[in-house]
């Protein structure tokens, strides 16, 4: 088997000074390099088990040539995409391999890896499926509020290029309103929707509701109020009834449901609340309630605790009409209105002043106590540090250099409910309280919080630049005609490359430049990047070859005759074969004639230099095998009976096939022969005896028959076989024409 070099435009690879890139060693970097192809690629490194034999390929028994499988599309994708053979610091990059041919390695060294990649043909995109969503009408029923649904939506799928809904119908009716689907279409054959999918999907699609009405409001009546009477020292009182939908006012004031003990004259008057209606708007009660006489409910002291050490606590004595407040047993001193200072520990009484009565049921003591005063203590200190971050340039990030700490300072008096933490990360911590022991008390009280203390990240710089290595651009030559040549700009995270044009700059990143020329690329780091090592490139992508197509050959059919001999047809090996000349090539064979039906070749054509054919992407273009097929003359081929005639030495009848000159003037049946007056041969002839049993010596010989009646049937049969051999000659002669 022969070993294919490196193809013309087959990028081999330099050594690492000249710029090669170690991602090149990746199957990722092909992926990306041939991703308009949706490459998947498979690397095969020399210390595999498998490495010199696998399901993809065979490495050949020198190490120094790799031989591809038929390509199996159950790895992916539908054919060779590269084949990318690695050896000492070179790659041999082949672009749409072929399988069981050998392809060398760079410069003849054994394989160090091999990668191959298979690849997917671009397909047509199919239009985007669209549909119409028509609401569903909702009516209002006043009994409820509450919008009725019609249940006439509609989902109207509609159809499109290069895909089919996998639903029926398309149209969908009488929908309430909701979620629906989703509803799925595939693309068709040859076909993928945008983005590469072969499905696509509505998702959730919302059939919304239609409202004929602005609002829908439900109807509700107001409920008159509850009215109890003053009697005695019960205050009368009015109830407002909780009413679904309606608010209720009293004398234009808006009251919440509940009882209410209050004297007057009142007014209620209602409201629809949003959402409701009334049913009759004009409502309204109104009603009084008397006052009650002498009657007083006693009114509890107010006591104030101590709100800071050294302040003593105190409490307030109501000031009301009709009760005296007095200290239990101290009857004689009245107590309203004053305000005592503590420290105290008695009971109050209250008592109905001379002309009064206290409502039954009401408290009339109460017990007053209220502590000494507190020691006043200072507030108790705490402090706290954040989190180190430093800059890493390796990572680009910042890292941890010291962790936050809290202290809380310890002292008399009083007790944390925590401890001092440290090794802590940035987050919220406590609060943290401290509690004054009994008799003491911090300036703000019995205790003294810090609040949530936040350990934050404390960065030693501004900014943290993370150092990136600019990956090469690769440069791919022309693969023949139809592949122009083209420069792959990485996609890297933290690299911007622009193409430089004189004075002007274009961000090509992840671009492929295709067409022959000078291609200059510079490498610049982005924001939060610092870039090293080598950052322009200067490239040039050679000129792609013509493109020829095929050549043409062009046969003739071998002429089969039919031998009537025989009865078989026979071959006159008058067919030919034409190599059809063209421009920019020429054929390395002669065109052929006098040719049987058969296979010959193999045929080669030589395209001139500059010019490659399109179909084999190099200059030389093989037809392995043409077939010169053969055409009959008639339809079919018949064996010719045999004939009798006279032999022209012998007088006798004798058979005569149709390779003897006298067929023609033969006759079909050895009767007719016989009748020929050039045969010495005779019927038999047959001799009738009188009854009498005597002979006339005198009589002829006796055919059965007499004499003139012999000669007209004999010239009959000489007639008939004259127009049969007419017959059958014009008959050869028309399926000869």
């Amino acid at each position: 088997m022969a070993v294919i070099g490196v193809l013309a435009g087959i990028m081999p690879m330099g050594a690492f000074a000249a710029g090669y890139d170690p991602d090149q060693n990746k199957t990722g970097y092909w992926e990306d390099l041939y991703s308009d192809h949706k490459a998947v690629c498979f690397k095969h490194d020399s210390g595999d088990k498998d490495f010199k034999k696998n399901l993809h390929g065979e490495v050949s028994s020198n190490g120094k040539q790799v031989n591809l499988k038929p390509f199996d599309s159950s790895w992916g994708g539908d054919h060779w995409e590269a084949l990318i053979i690695k050896a000492g610091t070179k790659n041999a990059v082949y672009r749409h391999p072929e399988a069981n041919k050998a392809y060398a390695s760079p410069d003849n060294k054994s394989v160090s890896h091999w990668i191959v990649c298979v690849g997917t043909n671009p397909t047509k995109k199919a239009d985007t499926p669209t549909w119409t969503v028509k609401p569903e009408t909702q009516k209002c029923d006043e009994k409820t509020g509450n919008w009725v649904g019609q249940k006439n939506g509609r989902i109207t799928l509609k159809t499109g290029k290069g895909y089919t809904w996998a639903t029926s119908p398309l149209d969908k009716t009488g929908l309430a309103a909701g979620e629906y689907g989703p509803y799925s279409a595939n693309a068709n054959s040859g076909y993928v929707f945008e983005g590469g999918s072969k499905t696509f999907s509505t998702g959730k699609i919302v059939v919304e509701k239609y409202f004929q009405d602005s609002e829908c409001l439900k109807k509700v009546t107001p409920k008159d109020p509850t009215v109890v009477k003053t009697t005695g020292c019960d205050v009368g009182y009015f109830k407002i009834h909780n009413t679904e939908g309606v608010d209720y006012f009293v004398n234009g004031e808006l009251r919440a449901p509940g009882v209410y003990h209050e004297t007057g004259t009142f007014t209620v008057t209602a409201q629809a609340r949003e959402g409701y209606k009334l049913s009759n708007p004009s409502w309204s009660k109104t009603f009084t309630i008397s006052a009650t006489e002498k009657c007083v409910n006693p009114v509890a002291p107010t006591v104030v605790p101590s709100e800071a050490c050294d302040q003593q606590g105190y409490v307030l004595i109501p000031n009301i009409a009709g009760i005296k407040y007095h200290w239990k047993g101290e009857w004689a001193t009245d107590l309203s209105g004053q305000t005592i200072s503590g420290p105290i520990n008695k009971t109050l009484v209250a008592k109905a002043a001379s002309g009064w009565t206290i409502e039954p049921g009401a408290t009339t003591e109460w017990k007053v106590e209220i502590a000494p005063a507190d020691e006043c203590i200072d507030d108790p200190g705490f402090e706290f540090g954040n989190v180190l971050m430093v800059c890493n340039p390796k990572t680009g990030e910042f890292q941890v250099s010291e962790l936050g700490f809290i202290n809380l300072d310890e002292g008399e008096n009083y007790t944390w409910d925590g401890s001092s933490q440290s090794g802590l990360t940035a987050g919220t911590y406590g609060p943290f309280t401290a509690t004054a022991e009994p008799g003491f008390s911090f300036q703000g009280g019995k205790t003294f919080t810090t609040g949530e203390i936040t350990i934050v990240e404390s960065f030693d710089e501004e900014e943290c630049d993370k150092l990136v290595k600019a990956a090469w651009p690769i440069v791919v030559q022309s693969e023949g005609c139809d592949i122009e040549g083209f420069v792959k700009v990485p996609n890297k995270e933290g690299v911007d490359y622009y193409l430089v044009d004189g004075e002007t700059e274009t961000l090509v990143n992840g671009q492929t430049l295709t067409g022959a020329g000078t291609y200059v690329i510079v490498a610049r780091a982005q924001d939060g990047y610092e870039l090293e090592g080598k950052s322009r490139w200067t490239l040039t992508v050679e000129k792609e070859d013509g493109c020829l197509t095929d050549p043409l050959v062009e046969t003739t059919p071998e002429l089969l005759v039919c031998n009537p001999l025989t009865g078989e047809f026979e071959g006159q090996n008058n067919g030919s074969i034409t190599l059809l000349g063209g421009e920019n090539f020429s054929w390395q064979n002669s065109s052929m004639t006098g040719l049987s039906a058969g296979t010959y070749g193999p045929f080669t054509a030589k395209a001139d230099e500059g010019f490659v054919f399109q179909e084999t992407g190099s200059d030389t273009f093989v037809v392995a095998s043409v077939t010169v097929g053969s055409e009959q003359q008639t339809e079919n081929c018949v064996k010719l009976p045999l004939k009798f005639a006279c032999d022209a030495t012998t007088g006798e009848v004798i058979e005569v096939d149709p390779s003897d000159a006298r067929y023609e003037e033969a006759y079909d049946t050895r009767q007719e022969a016989l009748a020929d007056d050039e045969c010495t041969s005779v019927l038999p002839t047959v001799v009738t005896t009188p009854p009498d049993g005597d002979v006339d010596d005198d009589e002829l010989p006796f055919t059965g028959m007499e004499t003139g009646l012999v000669a007209g049937i004999a010239a009959l049969l000489l007639a008939i076989g004259a127009a049969m051999l007419l017959m059958t000659r014009r008959l050869g002669d028309e399926s000869n024409s």
